[in-house]
């Protein structure tokens, strides 16, 4: 999934749970449970750091920035439930720093990979059809 969707997917939880032991929790769960989904991915160049990639991620970080300032403007009473349940959301996703940039071997990153099996780039549908039930589910929660 896409860092966005993991985020949105934190927010959701945090405004929907409200419990500030359990919620984190569920948003980390909730990465690899995304993750196991068909989602988008497998294209070659997300091999490397060429610039369609850096390019990708730039505007995703931007998204994940621009979501979570929204939903701290909408539910400015769970503010830090919602950063938490963000960071926790994506937090096995900002660990393949270790991986990738200082060469750091360990069985987590085994199984994270193992569990990706479904990236495609058809995914992409899947990941808006998702973004789009979390949203109309928030929409719905400010409007009640």
């Amino acid at each position: 999934m896409t860092g966005f969707n993991h985020v949105l997917t934190g927010v959701t939880i945090a405004v929907v749970v409200q419990q500030p032991v359990l919620a984190p929790l569920v948003a980390l769960a909730s990465h690899f449970l995304l993750d196991m989904m068909p989602h988008f991915g497998g294209l070659t160049w997300f091999n490397n750091w060429g610039k369609q990639l850096i390019v990708l991620t730039v505007m995703d970080a931007l998204l994940c920035t621009i979501f979570l300032l929204l939903g701290i403007t909408f539910f400015p009473q769970h503010i830090h439930l919602i950063l938490l349940c963000a960071v926790f959301a994506i937090l096995p996703d900002l660990l393949w720093i270790f991986h990738y940039r200082y060469g750091v071997q360990h069985r987590f990153f085994v199984f994270h990979q193992a569990i990706q099996r479904y990236e495609r780039p058809w995914g992409a549908f899947v990941e808006v059809a998702f973004c789009g039930l979390l949203l109309s589910l928030l929409w719905l929660i400010i409007n009640r």
